[in-house]
């Protein structure tokens, strides 16, 4: 056997995708003042108005699946345990966990 020290390190490679169901709720509110004209013919009035729309964004059933890979390049076998990986949250993502039902709402 020949053995070469040090060692190379391991290759290591990972593939992923993401998948996740999302659902939007419009809450659309109209405001006016005065709420009602009593108009005479051929007058006008003046109705001040405000339109207010919020959108809820949630996001559920949020999945990441994939595989490691893992190359010796060595003469030597090398004993790989638990590979493990770890996600973390991306730059920007403002979602948090919302009323313990394990959907992710985006207040954006």
């Amino acid at each position: 056997m020949n053995c070469t020290l040090p060692l190379e390190p391991l290759t290591v490679t990972k593939t992923g995708a993401g998948s996740y169901d999302r659902d939007i709720n419009w809450t659309i509110e109209k405001t006016a003042n005065p709420t009602s004209l009593n108009l005479d013919d051929d007058e006008t009035g003046d109705v001040d108005y405000a339109i207010e729309v919020v959108k809820t964004t949630w996001y559920r059933n949020i999945t990441v699946t994939g595989s490691i890979f893992i190359q010796n390049t060595n003469d030597i076998a090398i004993t790989v345990s638990s590979p493990d990986d770890e996600l973390s949250r991306c730059p920007g993502w403002y979602g948090q966990p919302e009323n313990h039902d394990g959907r992710l709402r985006d207040p954006i």
